[in-house]
């Protein structure tokens, strides 16, 4: 299943350092802004937006606007579920060791039964529902 989709981290360049001017612009972009919108919040043209853009899409190997998304994420300039953007970034760790990607991929298996049963037991449900 794992060879159906590229890899989405293989063109990156996790470790560029971009300037604290693209920094801004990449970190206003994660939260989804246009350039018009992210130029208002820093002052500058849309034209110097646009410029960082290809600055930081130059430096960080992403091809759009989302893998520049992927990048803040994939190289610790993002953090899910967190609101605020870490002061220092941390790269991601080393693969695991073979013993832990086992254990990840049974415990994987487990939760997707788990899951296709509770998708059957709603499925049942609304059937029933559909004949009253």
């Amino acid at each position: 299943m794992s060879n159906e989709y590229p890899d989405r981290i293989a063109a990156l360049k996790l470790h560029a350092v971009p300037t604290p001017a693209e920094m801004d612009v990449a970190r206003l972009l994660s939260c989804g802004l246009t350039n018009s919108a992210i130029a208002t919040r820093i002052y500058r043209s849309e034209d110097t937006v646009k410029c960082h853009i290809r600055h930081l899409l130059r430096k960080t190997g992403a091809t759009s606007r989302s893998g520049l998304v992927i990048w803040m994420y994939e190289s610790g300039h993002a953090v899910p579920g967190q609101a605020c953007f870490p002061d220092c970034p941390r790269l991601p760790a080393s693969p695991p060791p073979p013993s832990s990607a086992v254990a990840h991929n049974h415990a994987a298996a487990r939760l997707h039964r788990t899951l296709t049963a509770a998708r059957a037991d709603v499925e049942a449900a609304l059937t029933r529902l559909g004949t009253l």
